[in-house]
């Protein structure tokens, strides 16, 4: 049993209403990228999540090849029903029937890393194409694969090849499809020069999925060939409503220049053709790491201008209005301490008014925690801490905001954790024994996640 301490003197009810700056949810019974909209919300209005639940059953259990740190999505499927996707740290892709059978698994293989960094499979998030019937998913070994989401054969014209130098460069971020367009952020895998010393170089792509052959639109954050400066969010990138604006965090580059966007939030035409704006924050606190290793949150509370918000490495909750980025963050909320990288990303929820950010450290007699807090929106567009729940240690994922509830994991201390989004109350806990590192989801009334054993879970509320 791990601490939970909620803030009582914080606590409120939620300020009902509905904000205009996110996407409609996805297809009932469907989560089809990470943080579910273009907008990376993680929000759903999830009907079975009301504030009268009392806690969760475990509605089937299936056992995969290695560890989940890829965001499970789900989508319908022809003839089997509510099929949940998930990617392990194996370099396989595995599709679960309703009932918690293997529908199909695709081995993708896996690269060991330069620099003693390890050996590695799948951690980016894939996107499914549900006009196409297809699932977007690329690994270590660098290709770009659309897979069936029926049976898990490619599709015509596919794969296709991302990175060549696969033993320095790696995508961690979530792969975000926006029309045809499909987005796939490039990093490295621990900084570490491959073994002619040579640095990874960091960039975005932008593929045309109705065209697979042809040669992607690109984005270089540092111009000049390696020097990092890559896009490690587990979101990768976020669009604006009108799908008019992207927007994507930047870690560090070698040499970190100024005249770059190392270290920057930056809007992008969604062509990639144009930086349109941005900022690079200095940390408020003086020898801590700077970079933005998160994707953006966008969103807009009610009477407010569209704001998006990040995590900085050095702890510190940012927050932007979408259309004055370059005048700098119009919030600065310490969170962390910088201990552990702060590198998840806040929820909104347009129900409650409220951004739930996880991986936050707190003081109590003494005592370090971690775990999940919520900031109320306030009439002066700026945000109140309302509540705080621990659960875990460590780097933390986005949390789940679904209907009344709040579902967030203990990250390295593994763990899921339920709690009543208005007030941090907490409704059901799950002891994993393994490491949560990431996000919970929610399709078709089920409450969906992954540990580091291999085990992938589904709940059903009561």
């Amino acid at each position: 049993m791990r601490t939970v301490w909620v803030v009582p003197a914080l606590l409120a009810a939620a300020a009902l209403g509905v904000s205009t700056g996110r996407s409609a949810p996805a297809p009932d019974g469907a989560w089809l990228a990470y943080g579910n909209d273009t907008q990376v919300t993680s929000y759903t209005p999830a009907p079975a999540f009301t504030s009268k639940v009392k806690g969760f059953k475990l509605a089937w259990l299936a056992t995969l090849d290695g560890g989940v740190m890829a965001s499970p999505l789900a989508a319908p499927v022809a003839g089997q029903g509510l099929v949940v996707f998930a990617a392990t740290a194996k370099g396989s892709v595995y599709a679960v029937k309703p009932n918690g059978t293997v529908l199909w698994q695709r081995a993708l293989g896996t690269v060991v890393a330069d620099g003693n960094c390890g050996t590695y499979g799948i951690n980016s998030t894939g996107a499914i194409d549900t006009k196409r019937g297809l699932l977007y998913v690329v690994g270590a070994t660098g290709t770009l694969h659309a897979l069936n989401l029926a049976d898990g054969s490619e599709a015509s014209g596919w794969p296709v090849r991302v990175l060549t130098r696969t033993r320095s460069e790696y995508v961690w971020g979530g792969l975000r499809l926006l029309g045809d367009r499909l987005y796939v952020p490039v990093a490295s895998y621990c900084d570490a020069p491959n073994r002619r010393g040579v640095p990874a170089e960091g960039r975005l792509f932008a593929y045309d999925v109705s065209s697979p052959g042809t040669a992607p639109a690109s984005f270089d954050p540092v111009p000049g060939p390696n020097n990092l400066g890559g896009i490690w969010g587990w979101g990768g990138v976020a669009a604006s409503l009108a799908g008019d604006a992207l927007y994507t965090g930047v870690g560090n580059a070698e040499p970190d220049i100024d005249n770059a966007y190392s270290d920057s939030m930056v809007e992008l035409t969604p062509d990639l053709s144009e930086v349109v704006a941005s900022d690079r924050p200095e940390s408020a606190m003086p020898g801590q790491d700077t970079d933005l290793g998160a994707a953006p949150v966008l969103f807009r509370p009610q009477n407010c201008p569209a704001l998006l918000a990040a995590n900085a490495k050095s702890g510190e909750l940012l927050v932007w209005r979408q259309q004055s980025l370059g005048r700098g963050p119009s919030a600065r909320i310490p969170l962390s301490d910088g201990v552990s990288a702060f590198v998840g990303a806040p929820s909104w929820s347009p129900r409650t008014q409220m951004l739930y950010d996880s991986g936050v450290t707190q003081l109590e007699a003494g005592e370090r925690l971690v775990g999940t807090m919520a900031l109320k929106a306030n009439a002066k567009c700026g945000f109140i801490p309302k509540w705080f729940v621990a659960a875990g240690t460590g780097a933390q994922p986005q949390p789940l905001v679904a209907g009344d509830l709040v579902a967030t994991t203990g990250g390295f201390g593994g763990d899921f954790v339920v709690v009543r989004a208005a007030t941090g109350v907490v409704v059901w806990r799950f002891d994993t024994q393994a490491a949560t590192v990431a996000p919970l989801i929610e399709a078709g009334g089920l409450l969906i996640g992954g540990d580091m054993s291999g085990r992938l879970y589904a709940f059903r509320p009561h």
